[in-house]
């Protein structure tokens, strides 16, 4: 978890700033997490960068959770990924 960052935006006017977006950026990739995204009343997840993953929504219901769900979703993506261009040589 420390690896990843509050990324919410707020509004001066907000009497509470509850966290709602948290990203993980290394090597030219964001990872982007997001509770109740406005098209979606559950979290979703997406990366950007040398690689993109486009939106997918998690199962989980906190944030430890979908931070696991992301990352071994982002993993399986990637080992697939990497198996293809392996056997594409």
């Amino acid at each position: 978890m420390s690896e990843w960052k509050d990324a919410s935006s707020y509004s001066r006017s907000d009497k509470e700033r509850i966290p709602n977006v948290w990203e993980f950026r290394k090597s030219g990739t964001c990872i982007t997490i997001v509770r109740d995204h406005r098209h979606h009343d559950s979290w979703v997840a997406w990366m950007t960068g040398y690689v993109s993953i486009d939106v997918f929504r998690l199962k989980s219901t906190d944030l430890e959770s979908a931070i696991d769900e992301t990352t071994a979703s982002v993993r399986s993506f990637l080992a697939g990924t990497l198996n293809e261009l392996n056997g594409a040589g």
